[in-house]
């Protein structure tokens, strides 16, 4: 192996420990407040009922929260299909992340506190 390649390795392999650092400890979300917390609790039943099967029970592919914020007016404001404006009730939005093998990030969903 020459110096070239085992620098690219070095490189490789800070880049994979940067991506686990960030992964298990940056990524994952505490709740700031009551009320975020309660969005929480109500984010991970979904993922909960959601997201099973093989992958997810084997621990392959674990989705987590990452983010949870508050809804802009323009993302509670719902309109139906005869034009009708609703603003919803819910005020809060989470972002859900999946990885493969707990670090690897693949997907990302949103949810939306819609009442």
């Amino acid at each position: 192996m020459d110096k070239r390649e085992k620098t690219l390795l070095l490189i490789l392999g800070l880049v994979l420990v940067l991506l686990i650092v960030k992964s298990f400890f940056i990524d994952p979300y505490t709740p700031k407040n009551e009320a975020e917390d309660e969005f929480y609790q109500e984010v991970k039943d979904i993922i909960e009922t959601n997201y099973t099967g093989f992958l997810y029970d084997s621990g392959l592919v674990y989705p987590r929260i990452v983010k949870i914020s508050e809804m802009s007016e323009r993302e509670r404001t719902v309109k139906d299909k005869d034009g009708n404006t609703y603003v919803a009730d819910g005020i809060y939005k989470a972002k859900i992340r999946k990885y493969i093998l707990g670090f690897l990030p693949y997907s990302e969903e949103r949810i939306l506190d819609i009442d």
